[in-house]
């Protein structure tokens, strides 16, 4: 959205225009990553999320549950019974046995999932080395261990979308934004499920980042340095296709970088994963998810079929952090907030 002051339209027959807004207005490389996930045919968070809460128990633990309550409702409890001299009362003891079995396994899934309801998130933040600002792109997923709904909130300024697939597409949300909250109201979460939310905000604090790069043929070199107070994990420095680890990136340090743009490595480098695929968010699926065939382009998707960075001249810096980025705040007033960021920084060279 653009605010002036007077109408544009005057500008129109003006051979000057084009360099005037040359001048003013200074266009940064970002991807339309929310734009293009709130039509796509799947979901970010949803494919990288590995919360405990939302997994399925083991085929073994359920198979010996079932056999523990056909040995103890079948032989053991006639057993019993037969030492007692009250065979007779298996009529009785049968029905309480069952009953007993009922409410310990809702017992043991009701601490499985847990009594608070949960917000998670992976957030994009996308920036240029010398940019002071940021945009930031964050997947929010609501969990709740009970059938209810909530009002969600965030920052004035958030544009709030919801997420697909989430088989709650025929029911509506309230989308409300004023000086001090926007909020998304109605939101209907059934027992154990995950709904979510995309949350765009434009103008977040950048990372300090600077780096002498060089590129040389095929070849990028150089060293990038952290003036951030952030630590970076699982540190990336990726040129289309191709992509070297530089490892964790502590603030005040510099990292020496040796990039050959033959790698063919990224997102995928096949033999070892990239990232971690440890946490509650799988950092390589969020990779693929972004980076491989169909990418992003900058403006939109592009399908060509091809994989890897949309500016295949550009040099980026990836780095990650577990820390949720984007703060939500339910009417409950009781959420856990787990998440991780993910930095996209393009670097001068």
């Amino acid at each position: 959205m653009i605010f002036t002051a007077f109408d544009l339209g005057v500008l129109r027959a003006w051979p000057g225009e084009a360099t005037l807004w040359q001048t003013v207005v200074e266009p940064l490389n970002r991807m339309e990553i929310g734009a293009s996930y709130r039509w796509r045919g799947d979901n970010l968070l949803r494919n990288a999320l590995q919360l405990p809460a939302l997994q399925l128990p083991s085929l073994w633990i359920i198979l010996l549950l079932i056999l523990a309550y056909i040995v103890i409702i079948g032989p053991v409890n006639f057993l019993v019974l037969r030492r007692l001299k009250r065979v007779e009362l298996a009529w009785l003891s049968t029905p309480l046995l069952g009953l007993l079995f009922m409410i310990g396994t809702y017992g043991a899934s009701f601490l499985m999932r847990g009594t608070q309801a949960q917000l998670v998130q992976v957030a994009l933040v996308q920036s240029n080395e010398d940019a002071p600002r940021s945009k930031t792109t964050a997947f929010v997923g609501l969990f709740s261990p009970q059938r209810r709904s909530y009002v969600l909130g965030f920052a004035p300024r958030a544009l709030l979308s919801a997420g697909q697939f989430d088989g709650f597409g025929n029911d509506a949300v309230t989308f409300r934004s004023s000086d001090s909250t926007s909020e998304i109201r109605d939101v209907l979460v059934d027992v154990s499920a995950l709904r979510t939310f995309i949350v765009e905000q434009p103008d977040g604090a950048a990372l300090q980042i600077s780096s002498e790069l060089s590129r040389q043929g095929r070849l990028v070199t150089g060293t990038v340095s952290n003036a951030s107070g952030v630590t970076l994990s699982d540190t990336l420095l990726v040129s289309g296709n191709a992509a070297v680890r530089l490892g964790d990136f502590a603030p005040g340090s510099s990292l020496e970088a040796r990039l050959n743009l033959n790698e063919g490595n990224f997102p995928n480098d096949f033999t070892n994963a990239l990232v971690s695929t440890d946490g509650i968010i799988n950092r390589q699926t969020v990779l693929n998810n972004l980076f491989d065939f169909d990418r992003f382009s900058f403006g939109g998707p592009l399908f060509l079929g091809e994989q890897g960075m949309p500016d295949p001249n550009g040099v980026y810096l990836i780095g990650w952090r577990d820390q949720p980025l984007v703060d939500g705040q339910l009417d409950t007033g009781t959420a856990t907030q787990e998440g991780t960021t993910m930095y996209v920084i393009r670097l001068d060279i």
